[in-house]
């Protein structure tokens, strides 16, 4: 029986040691159950034993970074909103057996109209002790893969498509056809062999579905093909009509001008100019003669 103590110690030693896998988005929260903990109690980080919240009248107080961070959902919880990337780490409680290391990740962002299909991709290494793939949606499982099945669950799960050959490639990515409202959300890909759980690259991402009509975010507004014909068609009718108002004013300005030239160089008749009274007198004379001979 003595032999058998010390290895018994050592047992529940390393149970105590061994801390609790939490992983959570940056910018979400996250809750620890925290049962039987009087005022006084303390949480800190584990790697260097930071102060992160100390319960003060029955209500957790967050200190430092942590202040104005901390809340609870109820009296026997406590959670951490708005998680930072730096939040990552081993946490440590003064009571109870809360040991949990905090896996912050960064989550790829995805946008897609509703009604398109979209490619959420994930990559993992799937050799031949992995036995299952399973994509998560908000947590829940939505599809379980094994070597020979592929299982769909929930809602839409017949829009749902995983490549047959993820096992062999480890491109275990997940198409949705006819993207609907419901699809939004955090999606991660994870294998799980012998108790364990490994997450895919990336760790997660987050889908957003946009309406019909909203416009994607970072895009150029082209005018269409048909306005883009009626635009040229109407520039070019205003060429068009401009070039023939021209040639028909330089027509008529030139009809004008060759007009007035002939008109200025017609022939003119001589009007005859009436005759001084010295002209007249001879022929008086010589008519006065020739009365006086006769």
């Amino acid at each position: 029986m003595k032999l058998c103590l010390p290895a018994l110690v050592l047992l529940v030693s390393t149970r105590w040691q061994r801390a609790e896998s939490l992983a959570t988005l940056v910018g979400h929260s996250v809750e620890w159950k925290m049962t039987d903990c009087p005022d006084g109690s303390e949480v800190k980080t584990g790697d260097n034993k930071v102060l992160v919240a100390k319960k003060v009248l029955g209500t957790w107080i967050g200190e430092g970074p942590y202040d104005g961070r901390i809340g609870e959902s109820n009296s026997s919880s406590l959670v951490l909103t708005d998680v930072r990337f730096n939040d990552m780490g081993l946490y440590e409680s003064s009571c109870g057996d809360m040991r949990d290391d905090l896996q912050v990740i960064a989550a790829d962002d995805e946008s897609v109209r509703e009604g398109e299909q979209v490619l959420l991709k994930c990559y993992l290494k799937t050799d031949e002790s992995v036995a299952v793939v399973e994509w998560h949606k908000d947590g829940k499982s939505v599809m379980n893969i094994t070597a020979s099945t592929l299982k769909s669950n929930g809602t839409g799960s017949e829009r749902r498509h995983v490549s047959p050959d993820c096992f062999q490639t480890g491109n275990c990515s997940l198409s949705i056809e006819g993207v609907q409202k419901e699809d939004a959300g955090v999606y991660r890909c994870s294998i799980h062999n012998d108790g364990k759980t490994q997450w895919g690259h990336p760790p997660a991402v987050r889908m957003e579905v946009t309406n019909r009509t909203t416009a994607m975010p970072d895009t150029v507004n082209t005018p269409c093909p048909w306005e883009t014909a009626t635009v040229v068609q109407t520039v070019a009718l205003s060429v068009a009509s401009a070039v023939v108002l021209s040639v028909v004013l330089t027509v008529l300005v030139g009809v004008l001008v060759v007009g007035g030239i002939f008109w200025y160089r017609r022939p003119r008749r001589q009007e005859a100019s009436p005759k001084s009274p010295d002209e007249e007198l001879p022929l008086r004379s010589s008519v006065n003669r020739g009365t006086i001979a006769g």
